[in-house]
């Protein structure tokens, strides 16, 4: 399966580190006092950082639908499971069903913001 956080991730950190590269290559010509003729490389490393950013929160909003994708599946396939079978205990079936979950989307999500 694929792994859209993971490589999000890679790919805004390798961004976000070459942006800082160049803030501290900007703070370090700042610093010594030839700042002038390198504002390119702060306008370069500010565009990387929030490039860099944003691919993070892409990958983020991937994985959550993914995520959300797997447990709209799981619940399909039980839900399917439970109307083949005895259909007086189905409802019940069906509301424990949604009710686990609503339970484990509450959970997976604290468990990324945690991350």
């Amino acid at each position: 399966m694929h792994e859209a956080l993971r490589t999000f991730l890679a790919l805004g950190a390798f961004l976000f580190a070459a942006g800082l590269i160049l803030v501290l290559r900007f703070l370090y010509f700042f610093w010594i006092g030839e700042s002038q003729g390198h504002i390119q490389s702060f306008i370069l490393a500010a565009i990387l950082i929030l490039v860099g950013f944003l691919i993070h929160l892409l990958g983020l909003l991937a994985d959550l639908i993914a995520r959300n994708r797997r447990l709209s599946e799981e619940m399909l396939y039980r839900v399917r499971k439970m109307e083949t079978g005895n259909s007086k205990d189905c409802q019940v079936m069906i509301c424990f069903t949604c009710l686990i979950m609503h339970f484990n989307s509450i959970l997976t999500l604290r468990d990324l913001v945690e991350v």
